[in-house]
């Protein structure tokens, strides 16, 4: 666990050390580029930029709001369904760099780097994907699925609100999962090494706790899940 834990630490270290020694800063005039694209059902996003997700089921486009040498910097590919953001050179520093997602649905997200993930429309799915990775984040106050899949790594964080029937966590390192108020049927938990989860659980909690980790649980499902190690599980 700690050779995990050092490895972990390190590598985001790189990514941060690296983003700094070759990076480039915003320069020239604040400008909005709107590119057409065809509905995904899938985004990866590797680079610093914010992207926010909202429902248009008639319009898909991305709309990036930064300036002119970051968004020439961005690289776009849009095939299979699936949508890739990342860019040329890192990004240091940039005090506005958005990029607007206007799509139906989506069911996966794989984030990575520094990439902040805000959903600000109702993301109403069958099966949800959620990826993190490095020092990424996701914000979704409501989300409304049958089936929630959430795999946070490294320094990563995730907040989430709404409901769904089943949800499969698997969080390591040093991330986080905070969703008090995802109110959740059935949860199978895994947390390794020193991160955190906070969940809201009805009917069902199985799963495994290890290492440092922690779990706060809200709620009086039927449980069954194993504790190890010093990994610590509270009950509100």
């Amino acid at each position: 666990m700690k050779k995990l834990f050092h490895y972990s630490v390190l590598s985001v270290l790189s990514i941060l050390l690296l983003s700094c020694s070759h990076s480039i800063k915003g320069e020239g005039e604040i400008t909005n580029k709107e590119i057409k694209i065809s509905p995904i059902k899938e985004i990866s996003a590797n680079g610093t930029f914010r992207l926010i997700y909202l429902f248009d089921g008639n319009n898909p486009r991305i709309v990036i709001e930064s300036y002119k040498n970051l968004i020439q910097n961005l690289k776009i590919e849009n095939s299979d369904g699936k949508l890739t953001l990342s860019e040329t050179n890192n990004v240091k520093d940039s005090d506005l760099y958005n990029i607007y997602i206007y799509n139906p649905q989506i069911e996966k997200f794989d984030i990575h780097n520094l990439v902040n993930v805000d959903i600000n429309s109702q993301l109403r799915v069958s099966k949800l994907t959620i990826n993190l990775y490095d020092v990424s984040k996701f914000l979704a106050n409501t989300i409304v699925v049958d089936e929630l899949n959430v795999n946070v790594n490294d320094v990563a964080g995730i907040s989430l609100k709404g409901t769904s029937n089943a949800l499969n966590l698997t969080a390591e390192d040093t991330s986080n999962f905070m969703a008090p108020f995802l109110e959740v049927s059935e949860a199978n938990i895994e947390l390794s090494d020193v991160a955190k989860a906070e969940i809201n659980v009805k009917s069902k909690l199985t799963g495994k706790i290890s290492d440092n980790s922690s779990l706060t649980v809200i709620g009086n499902p039927a449980k069954d899940i194993q504790q190890k190690d010093l990994a610590v599980i509270n009950f509100k």
